[in-house]
């Protein structure tokens, strides 16, 4: 048994199949829509039939035509993609009769529509039941390391090693790698009395075939001070696919020749953190005590004359202002007098 049926989950591998039967049947389905409404010929006749239903002169929906068996097009070829995938990690295909369409007669395009709605709804939930984490049922990943001990701005690569971790979620793992040849510790030394920096180039391959390539590096001092010792750390996201890949070394930073020739490497895989999460219910317990706090008197206002009775003075400011004006009307009268 291969590794990567070992690490394929059961129930993923029946959810794609799932998902596979239902895309041929959706692809039916809407094969069906470009169809006559019945049709009692052999099958392979009435497929010549279907392709051309919306299109005939007497129908006259070449766009209903398109629209569908592009649609029909489409799931045969998510079906097929699905069916790569299974292939590729070991799993067995298992294929089911595709049941009929539930229903023969097509009344109208609204109908048709409503129809291929529900359908894509349907085939949309099973596409994320179908998308469980790899964290949730694990999963393997390999990486190539090259490594570079020019300071040029292009790195010259020679390889390195490998690492298989047989299981993220436990983060098992095997090293492979060469020792260094004596041209190569002068060369990480000559880096080291240089400031430069030690570079490492990691392929990762991961269960479901991908391949991505990291670069990162390390101070060559550091390397020295801890005669090779260093961690690879692989960083993984939430469907367990790295997103970075990074090389540390505790140091000291010395420019003295390390006491090995061998790499000493400890591999670490880092998951996604949630965050810390609020204290909703303390912060709402607190609001409660205040406000009660209130209510029974026991809190004082500390506040300003002015920053607690501003919404009373303005409005008199304002009144006063109005009743020290000249009144015009009151002029006038007295001259006409």
């Amino acid at each position: 048994m291969s590794l990567v049926r070992q690490s394929f989950h059961e129930e993923c591998e029946d959810a794609l199949n799932k998902q596979i039967n239902l895309e041929l049947y959706a692809s039916y389905v809407y094969l069906s829509m470009v169809s006559p409404a019945s049709c009692t010929m052999h099958p392979s006749a009435c497929v010549s039939l279907q392709a051309y239903y919306f299109d005939r002169s007497d129908v006259a929906l070449p766009g209903l035509y398109k629209y569908f068996k592009k649609a029909s097009d489409e799931e045969r070829e998510h079906a097929m993609k699905f069916l790569t995938y299974q292939n590729k990690r070991g799993g067995d295909v298992v294929l089911t009769d595709i049941q009929a369409p539930s229903r023969r007669n097509w009344n109208s395009a609204k109908d048709a529509m409503m129809e291929a709605l529900q359908l894509e709804k349907r085939v949309n939930q099973v596409l994320i039941n179908c998308s469980l984490s790899e964290l949730e049922y694990d999963g393997w990943l390999q990486l190539r390391l090259w490594h570079a001990f020019n300071d040029d701005p292009v790195p010259v690569f020679t390889e390195r090693g490998n690492v298989t971790v047989s299981s993220v979620r436990s983060g098992a793992s095997v090293v492979g790698q060469n020792g260094l040849l004596p041209a190569q510790i002068n060369a990480l030394k000559n880096l080291a009395e240089h400031d430069g920096k030690y570079r490492l180039k990691a392929l990762a391959r991961i269960s479901s075939g991908s391949e991505i390539v990291f670069l990162t590096s390390v101070p060559a001092c550091y390397l020295l001070g801890s005669d090779l010792e260093d961690v690879i750390t692989i960083w993984l996201d939430a469907t367990a696919e790295p997103i970075a890949v990074s090389i540390s070394s505790s140091g000291p930073c010395t420019l003295d020749n390390p006491f090995t020739n061998m790499w000493t490497t400890n591999v670490v895989v880092k998951y996604p953190d949630g965050g810390p999460i609020p204290d909703t219910a303390t912060y709402i317990q607190k609001l409660e005590r205040e406000r009660e706090a209130r209510e029974r008197g026991e809190t004082k206002d500390n506040r300003s004359f002015l920053a607690k009775y501003w919404m009373y003075i303005v409005p008199f400011l304002i009144f006063l202002l109005l009743s020290s004006a000249p009144n015009p009307e009151a002029g006038g009268s007295a001259q006409r007098q």
